[in-house]
């Protein structure tokens, strides 16, 4: 209830997992109605009592976020990379962050119309969960949340920063230029979810095939 009443949206994922609870669940599917939250959450009589929660990421109603999400597996250091981003610009201010069960980190933003796409992906493991306009497309999960990491036993994502102690501020335009930059060079092959299947993919569009169509177009 603590998110909600704070703005985020929020929803149910499956005990120990990333994925959601049922087949008609999607980012759309949260709520920050307190009464909504109550009926999945509540500790004695909620439907979902016990289960993972997400945020939802994008914005709707006026009311959004994004997370930069760093992970640390396969041979990128998202974490790196965002440690790297953070020095080479000065407006990062403070914000909501946790660590994932992976070591990795995920760090909150209101949402920013640079990242209209679910994911916005970086160098080596940090990419941008965000989504358009009246739409909450991808999901972070955080605390109490438990899912098995790589090692094969159980963790736990905890807040770092947690929401109530920091409000949720702008992303920074740091942030912005640097995906900007990246994506131009068509680095990153980021899924933007943490449940996402191989057909939520969207294809990359050659800078090449993009000069055609403009010089289509009759001004």
């Amino acid at each position: 209830k603590l998110l909600a009443s704070l703005g985020y949206w929020i929803l149910p994922i499956a005990r120990l997992e990333k994925r959601f609870p049922e087949k008609q669940f999607n980012g759309n599917s949260a709520s920050n109605n307190l009464k909504k939250i109550d009926e999945w959450f509540h500790p004695e009589t909620g439907r979902y009592s016990g289960w993972n929660l997400a945020v939802a990421c994008g914005i709707r109603d006026g009311k959004g976020l994004i997370v930069a999400d760093a992970d640390c597996h396969g041979q990128g250091d998202g974490v790196a990379e965002w440690n790297e981003l953070v020095d080479q610009t000065d407006d990062v201010p403070e914000h909501p962050w946790a660590t994932t069960p992976n070591d990795g980190e995920h760090h909150f933003f209101q949402w920013h119309p640079a990242f209209a796409r679910k994911s916005t992906p970086g160098n080596a493991g940090l990419e941008v969960l965000g989504g358009k306009d009246g739409s909450l497309t991808a999901i972070a999960l955080v605390y109490p949340s438990v899912v098995k990491t790589r090692k094969g036993e159980y963790g736990q994502y905890s807040w770092q920063v947690h929401p109530k102690d920091c409000l949720l501020p702008a992303a920074p335009q740091g942030l912005a230029r640097h995906f900007r930059s990246d994506h131009r060079a068509g680095v990153g092959t980021g899924r933007g979810n943490e449940h996402v299947r191989a057909s939520d993919l969207a294809p990359e569009v050659p800078i090449e095939q993009v000069k055609r169509m403009l010089e289509a177009i009759n001004p």
